[in-house]
């Protein structure tokens, strides 16, 4: 009856783990920076990692600028604003065309934030030109189409490199404004909020598994609760408990001719990746024989172990076993749900 109960909780903890959805990658980092009569707005996952100078922002402005020599485009009118939109396209994970659309949109009013006695504009402008891709979300807001070839100008690199240095690295979201003054330096301006986004979470999953231990064919089923602690939209920490309930293919007795072995483990796994397309989860665990059943296993076994998962999926578990006998070592792969 014991194991009966257990299956059933472990069965409605997996089914609960497929309403668990996985982050999506958003672009939570805003940066608006004032400088030369231009608005360049920056959006991205973390603009610590994913920095305004890799978006080759200049580079993007220049191939627009080329495509646009044979394009006719008529001058804004007053409260009308002209959307240039570049758009890159995905398959398997990488830009397989672009998309070049152009809008016309009506501007019935400006929005500016005071803040610290300074007038911060938004998205004030005749003329836009935005680049979207997988890692950013740019806006450059201008107030003539030719204002664009500001961006070519030498220097703008530089400047580009000294905003960089003044986005604070931190866990919260970065809503800011970066203004440049006279003298070519950078005035501050982030809002101190907090997002309505977190990646704090309770996780539930299971899954099962199989493997070798004492040179023996093992399977499981196994459920896991943890708390799960991001950086902005990442996951990094998970600290979790994990029931496992193990099936050796050993002869049971005919009043148990279906025996298992129940271990409860505590363990940690971190993200070792910065970059949200390219996760790497290494994790440690210790266990304890819980609930034993026949002879595999001596009383009181109880083992360390590592986890790397090779994907959102399956992961790789290489274990450490210690009993009375001694230390013997096994390996199990696990697909999780």
């Amino acid at each position: 009856m014991k194991t009966i109960t257990t299956v059933f909780i472990t069965i409605i903890l997996i089914l609960i783990g497929h309403f668990v959805t996985a982050q999506e990658n958003f672009k939570g980092d805003t940066i608006r920076i004032q400088m030369d009569g231009i608005i360049l707005e920056v959006s991205a996952f973390d603009l610590k990692v994913n920095t305004i100078q890799s978006a080759h922002i200049p580079d993007e402005v220049k191939a627009l600028l080329k495509e646009l020599e044979n394009v006719e485009i008529s001058e804004a009118k007053p409260n009308e604003r002209v959307v240039i939109k570049v758009e890159d396209h995905y398959s398997y994970g990488k830009s397989v065309y672009k998309t070049l659309e152009f809008e016309k949109q009506q501007v019935s009013k400006s929005e500016a934030v005071l803040f610290q006695g300074q007038k911060l504009l938004k998205a004030n402008s005749n003329y836009v030109l935005v680049f979207e891709n997988q890692k950013y979300f740019i806006s450059i807001f201008l107030n003539k189409l030719e204002d664009a070839k500001k961006v070519l100008l030498a220097g703008f690199e530089e400047q580009l490199k000294l905003a960089d240095a003044n986005i604070p690295q931190n866990r919260k979201l970065t809503n800011g404004w970066l203004i440049l003054d006279e003298n070519r330096n950078f005035s501050s301006y982030f809002l101190d909020e907090t997002s309505s986004i977190t990646s704090d979470m309770l996780e539930l999953s299971g899954g099962i598994g199989s493997g070798w231990i004492k040179n023996t064919f093992v399977t499981d089923i196994h459920a896991r609760v943890g708390l799960a602690f991001g950086k902005k939209a990442m996951l990094r920490n998970v600290y979790f408990a994990k029931y496992e309930l193990m099936y050796d293919f050993s002869a049971g007795t005919s009043d148990k001719p279906f025996q298992t072995n129940s271990f409860l483990s505590l363990g940690w796994e971190h993200n070792m990746s910065s970059n949200p397309e390219k996760e790497n989860w290494i994790g440690l665990s210790f266990g304890y024989l819980v609930d034993r059943n026949g002879d595999f296993f001596e009383k009181n076994t109880f083992k360390f172990g590592f986890t790397k998962r090779i994907n959102n999926v399956i992961s790789i578990n290489p274990e450490l076993y210690f009993g009375k006998k001694g230390a013997y070592p096994g390996v199990r792969f696990s697909i999780g749900f």
